[in-house]
């Protein structure tokens, strides 16, 4: 019962590190090319005009304005990626500590510790 919980907490957590990453994907993409990706209304003009509000010019330098920024631009995609990836480490580590009924507490402090090092660099 409790792996159960701990499973769907674990696959819950991941699912929203998958979603953040392609959220995340969209806009940088969007930003590189100036597609536009929100549907919405300004003032009186109809929504199909609403692609005429993307500034291409004005994206394409948030991207290329500093290199720091770039940097962190690129920096986020692999950071979501190494959490989705360390949810199911963990997943893994709670399966082996059901199938066994032995938790290596050594193992579980370093890959929550590694965690939270990975939650923290946003």
């Amino acid at each position: 019962m409790v792996y159960l919980d701990v499973a769907k907490k674990l696959d819950a957590r991941r699912d929203i590190a998958e979603r953040a990453l392609a959220n995340y994907t969209e806009f940088k993409n969007a930003l590189e090319t100036g597609q536009p990706i929100f549907n919405y209304k300004f003032q009186n003009e109809p929504r199909k005009n609403s692609y005429l509000i993307a500034p291409v010019p004005m994206f394409h330098n948030a991207l290329n304005s500093s290199t720091q920024r770039r940097e962190r631009i690129e920096f986020m995609a692999e950071n979501l990626v190494d959490l989705a990836n360390q949810l199911s480490v963990l997943k893994e580590l709670a399966w082996s500590t059901y199938s066994t009924n032995d938790l290596n507490a050594t193992t579980l402090h370093v890959e929550s510790v590694h965690l939270l090092y990975l939650c923290r660099q946003f």
